[in-house]
């Protein structure tokens, strides 16, 4: 009989494989023109080893997927440059203690540091999900405590997966199939073996093993087993009827991020699935290209009959052919064909595909004439800003939980600093992400550009009326610039010691007017001396009384 947690888990998966089935053809047309290295979706079990482009004739679309994929990487989640600092929720930062600004830089910092190493393998993770979100909609993305490092991240193919969303349209649930070994599943779960359908498997049988991972409805808060926790984590065999691993986390152990969702769909749509036509189209005629090729280098030969000596060979380099003396000689059967046509239509569509995966914003085309550095980097930010609605997603369903569960982790590791003391006057509020990524930033540069053009014309009508540079308060205004500019905090002075720096400052230069001033009270002073001693009438007369 069926354990009854395996029979409600089975139930779940069958459901949600039914209900991406719909998509699994789209899906797996895209996998056979553009992301042919990844796993099939359905009907066309390949081969491991296997070539996997004897399908592809023209390679516009995996490559302009490629720099789509890089363009990501670069100007959303860059691996030399930290793309985000934290902050608290509807704080500036500026109203912010100096210290608790410096404590929030140093955390960012670990969390970008953890995500350097190289067996996190953060940055290539996350390349792959941004090929699978470019290509397919949706990318999965796994995080979880490692064992050599505090943090670690997988990239799993989307055919493996099958989600389901919550009530705010955000995934919270994942059943990701496992195909293993039979020495795979004793050596990630020794019990297994013994099970009397494993002991008797031969090594390199096959099992399906499925993870899920969703909300538990059946939670017990007051539970210090994985019953207390929010999310279950459990994997399980079907063929078996076994559960393998019950447990459970607090956070949801997958990122699955969409680029465009139409509303009452669970799956993402691409910029490749509109262009899919065109990516077909381009195939079809990129083969016919080279077939046509190959006539007009290597046309059929028209022989008059009986004229030749059998057999004839093919016409190589060198090669001889021998026909009757008097038989007319062989001509070529030319086809007519005009490929120059060929060529411009497929200019076209291949310009197409590349401008639906933004090519143009994320490969700046290079110009003849010469640009200064500030014209290059108004034509990036232009670039980038233009990419702003679609990235948006992208930093709700992927880069904000990936960043808090980071956060969480190193927590509970004990891996993070001491909050200064005035962080207890935040505890009710939460921490916000702020993204400083080259895309980040393009948003900001508007507000910096228009800062310093307003500098420039009060500039301008200080020449005219000095009183006009009295409209700005400088030290905010340099301190608003740094915040847009990206500064780092540990480069610039805290403000309240900036305050006390110009008291000081005021101060001093007041002693030193008051000096500059004390001899020539003191000669004042002297000659009323003296001019009292001579006549008292009349010093009386001069001070009014």
């Amino acid at each position: 009989m069926q354990s009854p947690l395996v029979k409600d888990l089975s139930e779940r998966y069958a459901e949600l494989k039914r209900r991406r089935s719909v998509w699994d053809d789209q899906f797996d047309e895209i996998q056979r023109f553009v992301r042919p290295n990844v796993p099939t979706f359905r009907g066309r079990e390949l081969t491991k080893g296997k070539r996997r482009h004897d399908e592809v004739f023209d390679g516009t679309a995996p490559w302009a997927l490629e720099q789509f994929a890089a363009g990501l990487s670069s100007y959303l989640t860059s691996s030399t440059d930290r793309w985000f600092t934290l902050g608290f929720e509807g704080i500036p930062s500026t109203e912010l203690p100096f210290e608790l600004i410096r404590y929030l830089e140093q955390v960012s910092d670990i969390i970008y540091h953890v995500y350097a190493l190289s067996d996190s393998s953060h940055a290539p993770a996350l390349h792959e999900t941004y090929l699978d979100i470019g290509g397919f909609g949706a990318g999965v993305l796994y995080q979880k405590r490692g064992k050599d490092v505090p943090i670690q991240f997988r990239s799993f193919p989307l055919s493996d997966c099958f989600i389901d969303e919550n009530a705010d349209g955000l995934i919270d649930v994942c059943f990701r199939r496992l195909q293993m070994t039979t020495r795979q599943l004793i050596q990630a779960w020794p019990k297994s073996a013994n099970d009397e359908k494993v002991s008797k498997a031969k090594d390199h049988e096959i099992w399906e093993v499925v993870h899920a991972n969703f909300p538990r409805v059946d939670r017990e808060p007051k539970s210090l087993g994985p019953r207390g926790k929010k999310f279950a984590s459990i994997y399980f065999c079907e063929t078996l009827d076994e559960v393998l691993e019950d447990g459970g986390s607090d956070q949801f152990l997958y990122h699955i991020p969409r680029w465009t969702k139409m509303s009452g769909e669970i799956y993402g749509r691409s910029p490749i699935m509109t262009v899919i036509p065109d990516i077909k189209m381009v195939n079809q005629m990129s083969k016919e290209v080279i077939y046509s090729a190959q006539l007009a280098n290597r046309p059929p030969m028209v022989f008059e009959d009986d004229s030749m000596l059998y057999p004839v060979k093919s016409i190589t380099p060198g090669s001889i052919m021998y026909r009757q003396q008097g038989s007319e000689m062989p001509q070529p059967l030319l086809s007519g064909m005009q490929p120059q046509f060929a060529y411009e239509l497929l200019s076209e569509r291949r310009e197409q595909i590349r401008r639906a995966l933004y090519i143009d914003f994320l490969l700046r085309p290079k110009k003849n004439e010469r640009q200064t550095t500030v014209e290059i980097m108004d034509d990036r930010s232009e670039m980038l800003r233009q990419m702003a609605p679609m990235l948006g997603r992208l930093q709700v369903e992927l880069l904000n939980p990936m960043v808090e569960r980071s956060f969480i982790i190193l927590s509970d590791l004990g891996l993070l600093p001491e909050p200064p003391a005035v962080a207890a006057e935040f505890d009710n509020i939460p921490l916000e992400i702020a993204y400083i990524s080259p895309a980040a930033k393009a948003q900001f540069g508007t507000k910096v550009a228009a800062m310093q053009q307003y500098i420039q014309d009060v500039a301008a009508l200080a020449q005219f009326d000095p009183t006009a540079v009295q409209t700005l308060e400088v030290p905010e205004l340099l301190g608003e610039m740094a915040k847009l500019r990206d500064v780092s905090p540990k480069v610039l002075k805290d403000p309240r010691r900036l305050k006390e720096m110009q008291e000081e400052q005021k101060q001093q230069e007041a002693m030193a007017q008051a000096a500059q001033a004390a001899p020539a009270m003191s000669g004042a002073i002297k000659d009323i001396a003296q001019a009292r001693q001579a006549d008292p009438t009349l010093v009386q007369d001069a001070l009014g009384g």
